[in-house]
Parts: C-alpha cells; structure tokens; sequence
C-alpha cells in the first residue's frame, strides 16, 4: 500500500513509495520505481526495495514470450532475515553484492549467479569452531567478528556452488575454498589457517595437521560433508588424532629418557641405582 505512480499511453510506469510483504521474509520498502512496457517485453529501468537501513536495486527486462534477464545489487542488506531459522542466531551482518537472475520461460530453467560479501558480520555456534576453542584455549573461536566474508555463487538446476569461499578474522583464522550443495547433500573442500600462537595448546597440530605456513597462518586441509541439516568435517578427528599420538610419542621419548639415565648411573656402581630409586 501506499505506492503513489504516474503512468502514460507509451506504458511507462514510474512512482515512488509503498510496502512489499512475502511470506518468511522480512518486509520491503519500495523507494521507487520506473518501468517500460514495449509487447511483449517489460524493461525494468529501476526498482529499489528499502530494508533496516539496507538497499536492493534491480533493473533489466522480462519478455513474457522468452526469458527474464535481471540484474539486483544489494548494499547492506540485513541477512539475518533471509536465512535457515537454524543460522539465525549463527549469523549477523550486512549483504553486500550482485546477482544475475535469468529465468527461461520456454525451458522453464533459471540461473542465479553473482557475488556477494557480508560487513559488520559476525559468525558464532559452529561447532568445528567450537571445537577449535576447545582444543586451542582460545574463547576467541567461539564468536568471531568477521574481518572479511565473501563468495562467488552459482544456483542451477538446484546445485548451489561456492567459490573463491574466503572468510577472515585478521590474526586469528581464515578459511579459503569451495563448496557444492546439491539437495541438501553438502561437498565442501577448504583451506582453514590459524596463527600459530593458539596451535601450541594442541600437542602435534603443527607436526600432523597445521603444517603449511603461509601469510602468517598454520594451514590445513578441511573437507565438509554431511547435509545442511547434519554437516560432518573431518578437522577435529585429524586434530584429537594427532594430540593422541604426540601423547604417546611424548612418553615414550620420556620412558627412553629415563631408561637411559638409568643404565648410566648403574654403571656408577650400587649407590647410584639407590639414588635413582629412593631419590637420594
């Protein structure tokens, strides 16, 4: 409601204010918009929709007879509103970015491609990152304020495709990659670095696991599967693994220690052996 719009005999549509609502989503300002009308084609010259301080403008055409061929860049958008109730309390920030949508009327296919990037973003309640502050003594994991979040993406055929994945906190963590869902199927493969400090709490991360340096990070491999619902890495197995065996290395180094010590002060005569046994 609320749209006040001028229009003409050419089909030419253009006004300013108003409200959208969809169901699940959150609500929708309409700033303005301006719209051509040529049979059987709609050019969309601009439309922008107004969100909690956010912004998403999208121009381009629709024929009716072939394809739609849009173009929406995003400035600030709230994404909180827009994912899983189960990543709600995950996930805070501002979306930023591009997306192409094209959707074919005779195929009756579409195409969603683009770029996007979160500011302000703040990522908690994973449990891979739980278990990193577990394992490392570093509360800092649990939340992490977002340095850098972004992705390239492709939606086809309902196979959604992440690449060029990079998420940052600057000195902390930082995870590169790519990742398939198809259905709700994950197939992630990821690169997670963690600066070297947190890593000496975890006997054999560095020796096993952690072992590429590179921009200041520790680096690892990380395959994520599973299905959105139930994801499944295989980072934290690697890392108890390894803090497992550094353990048992570790005493045997010890056991071969005082093994040795000993052969050498029997060597020493009979009051050696007792200032071994009794402390003497």
């Amino acid at each position: 409601g609320g749209l006040q719009a001028e229009g003409d005999d050419d089909g030419k549509l253009a006004g300013e204010g108003g409200h959208l609502t969809q169901l699940g989503l959150a609500s929708l300002d309409l700033a303005s918009v301006r719209v051509v009308y040529k049979e059987p084609t709609l050019f969309v010259q601009e439309l922008k929709l107004r969100q909690d301080g956010g912004e998403l403008a999208i121009s381009g055409e629709i024929n009716s007879k072939e394809k739609a061929d849009l173009l929406c860049a995003l400035s600030r958008i709230n994404v909180t509103p827009y994912l899983p109730d189960d990543w709600r309390a995950r996930l805070h920030g501002r979306l930023g970015g591009e997306a192409r949508v094209v959707f074919s009327f005779t195929e009756n296919t579409s195409v969603v491609s683009g770029h996007l990037d979160l500011k302000d973003a703040q990522l908690e309640a994973l449990p891979v990152l739980a278990k990193i502050a577990e394992f490392t003594k570093t509360d800092q994991f649990r939340r992490l304020q977002l340095d850098q979040l972004r992705t390239d993406f492709r939606y086809e055929g309902g196979v959604l495709r992440l690449t060029n994945f990079t998420l940052e906190t600057k000195q902390l963590i930082k995870i590169t990659g790519q990742l398939t869902r198809t259905g709700d199927q994950l197939d992630g493969v990821f690169e997670i670095g963690i600066t070297p400090g947190p890593l000496q709490y975890i006997p054999g991360s560095q020796a096993k696991v952690f072992t590429t340096l590179r921009d200041g990070y520790a680096w690892a491999p990380l395959h994520l599967t599973g299905t959105t619902a139930a994801p499944r890495e295989d980072l934290s197995a690697r890392l108890a693994s390894a803090a497992g065996q550094a353990v048992v290395e570790g005493l045997e180094n010890t056991a071969t220690k005082a093994a040795g010590s000993a052969v050498d002060t029997a060597k020493k005569g009979a009051s050696g052996v007792l200032d071994l046994l009794f402390g003497r």
